[in-house]
């Protein structure tokens, strides 16, 4: 606790350090610290649809040329790195998306001066399907499945406690270990009563999930059949 001085004008004097030492420790945690990650928020973002580019490019090339065929085993290839071998596609284990995220963020966390309080699930909005008038030509029909979305968000509120350099750690762990994890949210409270170099900090960390937990398993199953018939 911060004793103040008996002097009213030394008082005010006091009050307008402390208010200048924290606008400081403010601004000093948003430019560096914070501001560099949300400036790359929309390019990661952006490499999501970039997937879902890949997937609409595969389908569509898919029953063309010998050479079309081809690129479509690549576009197959590298969606399948990204969802299996390199895990930046949220998978759960035993149905449940909570406990890998949960283990991805205290292993993001471990060995940094930060005490996480609670990992819980952000409920996902629901929003109607939009009704497609459907079309009897087949080619018509398979040109509009190819545009259906392949992936949703799957979102975790993080309650923590943390000093500005280990919640910049932190956030910069998550962005080189995953392109396409994003923090939709955050809120910094600052905790000076307790201590001054310690902030309460909630955050939402989101995910890119397959829409369908099967598709993954065709796209390999596809990609056999293709070298089968080679």
């Amino acid at each position: 606790m911060i004793k103040l001085p008996d002097s009213p004008e030394d008082r005010k004097k006091a009050f307008v350090a402390i208010g200048v030492v924290g606008a400081g420790v403010a601004y000093a945690l948003f430019t560096f610290g914070i501001q560099p990650y949300f400036a790359s928020v929309q390019t990661r973002r952006a490499r999501v649809t970039e997937l879902q580019a890949l997937i609409d490019k595969g389908q569509q090339d898919a029953n063309t040329t010998e050479r079309n065929r081809k690129q479509n085993a690549a576009i197959i290839e590298e969606l399948l790195a990204a969802s299996e071998k390199y895990n930046y596609i949220l998978r759960p284990s035993l149905g449940n998306y909570l406990l890998v995220a949960t283990e991805i963020i205290n292993t993001t966390a471990d060995g940094l001066k930060l005490s996480i309080d609670n990992i819980s699930e952000v409920p996902r909005p629901a929003v109607a399907a939009p009704v497609k008038k459907k079309s009897e030509n087949k080619e018509e029909q398979d040109k509009q499945s190819a545009y259906e979305p392949k992936f949703l968000s799957y979102t975790v509120n993080v309650s923590l406690n943390s000093g500005a350099h280990a919640l910049a750690q932190f956030l910069n762990r998550l962005e080189s270990s995953n392109p396409y994890v994003t923090i939709s949210r955050l809120v910094i409270m600052e905790q000076s009563d307790k201590d001054p170099d310690k902030h309460f900090v909630s955050l939402h960390i989101q995910w890119a999930i397959w829409q369908d937990e099967d598709y993954p398993r065709r796209l390999a199953a596809e990609l056999i059949a293709d070298e089968d018939n080679q």
